[in-house]
């Protein structure tokens, strides 16, 4: 309790009421700065230091007597006063409906659940981040179910009449049919939910289907493998100057692991030809990271303009279209008409995925392109792996 009195310290019920607090701001100034240094990620003692500083250099007595403690008041009125706006924002009736978009992360060794609100007011779409908080519990979909209702509860007690989409990424415990966190959602809402996967997350899923397609899973397993033996080589480590990137569960990561692994090409196969360990890799594999990863290069640069804040919808599908474009360009493929007959083409001279074509000798060429040392690798093998 001793805690929760702190933390509410600033924080005084209006008489004759029992939800609505006011709050009494002494310092302005300091308190305007205090929530300045924090926006830009200083911790809270970091905060009370800077401004202290402040204090020395400039003279201002009204910049005295800040700590950690009293930081820690002014974010919670910040947040506060944000969660505030946005619960307004809600409740209003010209607000029919909103999106909810939420995702997972890391930071520190601690787990964080991240939820986002779209909203439409004056008739302009708002993208809201609505809170970051600590998640200690298991990652079932109803542990995470059960804090996103607390949240919105909290929030907007008639959330489940306006909500209409929810915003996720491919993990199997947010996606799945029966018991995955948006199904669970859909059951507590009063209309059926859209589901909606933005344009990363769809890009993401598409690099882990492709990467498990490519020589039905061995490549991938190949290149996970390696990297995890790579990781604990410390000697081998200390003596390149660099450590393997790890294979995360963020797909198109593999472009940097594939990128580092044909980088220091030279060094891994003369440590493999001393070594030679289980999970070493062959000719043809190395020959196939060094046609995907120029590949995966392109869609590595769509996804980071992807992610740009200030991207709106019709500039994301021109990006990716546009990919698609580079992509087709690069291996010189052609599409293929649903009517057309593929039993008619020459088998020997093309390879036939969906209704995409593409000559062999088309990647052929892709391959020895990727360098001299590709050409000759390509050249000694035989005709069975060159196929």
């Amino acid at each position: 309790m001793l805690s929760l009195e702190k933390s509410m310290a600033l924080f005084k019920k209006v008489p004759n009421t029992t939800t609505s607090y006011c709050i009494t701001i002494r310092n302005v100034k300091r308190f305007e700065l205090a929530l300045d240094h924090t926006s830009i990620g200083l911790s809270f003692r970091q905060t009370s230091a800077v401004i202290d500083q402040h204090k020395e250099a400039f003279g201002n007595a009204k910049l005295v007597g800040l700590n950690d403690h009293i930081v820690n008041q002014y974010v919670r009125v910040g947040v506060a006063i944000n969660l505030q706006h946005i619960s307004d924002i809600l409740s209003s009736p010209c607000i029919w409906s909103f999106a909810l978009a939420a995702d997972g992360s890391t930071h520190r060794s601690v787990s964080y659940l991240d939820i986002r609100i779209r909203v439409c007011p004056n008739g302009s779409l708002e993208n809201l981040h609505l809170i970051v908080v600590p998640f200690y519990n298991r990652h079932t979909a109803e542990n995470i179910t059960t804090m996103i209702c607390h949240i919105l509860d909290a929030l907007y007690a008639r959330w489940r009449s306006k909500i209409i989409a929810f915003s996720i990424d491919g993990g199997n415990t947010m996606t799945g049919r029966h018991a995955g966190v948006v199904t669970r959602i859909d059951h507590e809402c009063e209309t059926k939910l859209m589901r909606i996967w933005c344009a990363p997350h769809q890009i993401d899923l598409v690099v882990k289907d492709v990467s498990h397609f490519l020589n039905d899973g061995l490549f991938y397993k190949t290149a996970h493998d390696c990297s995890v033996h790579l990781r604990r080589q410390q000697n081998l480590q200390l003596e390149m100057g660099s450590t393997c990137p790890k294979d995360t569960n963020r797909w198109v990561h593999l472009e940097r692991m594939l990128s580092w692994m044909l980088e220091h090409r030279r060094q891994l196969l003369i440590w493999i030809d001393e070594k030679k360990p289980a999970s070493a890799p062959d000719d043809s594999w190395w020959l196939m990271t060094g046609g995907v990863q120029p590949l995966l290069e392109l869609v590595n640069v769509t996804l980071v303009i992807l992610q740009s804040p200030n991207l709106i919808l019709s500039q994301q599908t021109s990006e990716i279209e546009n990919l698609v474009d580079h992509l087709v360009s690069t291996m010189n493929m052609e599409l293929v008409g649903i009517d057309d007959a593929f039993d008619a083409m020459q088998i020997l001279e093309f390879i036939v995925v969906d209704h995409w074509r593409v000559k062999i000798k088309n990647v052929s060429r892709h391959l020895r392109n990727q360098g001299l040392w590709a050409c000759n690798m390509f050249l000694v093998l035989d005709a069975a792996n060159q196929t």
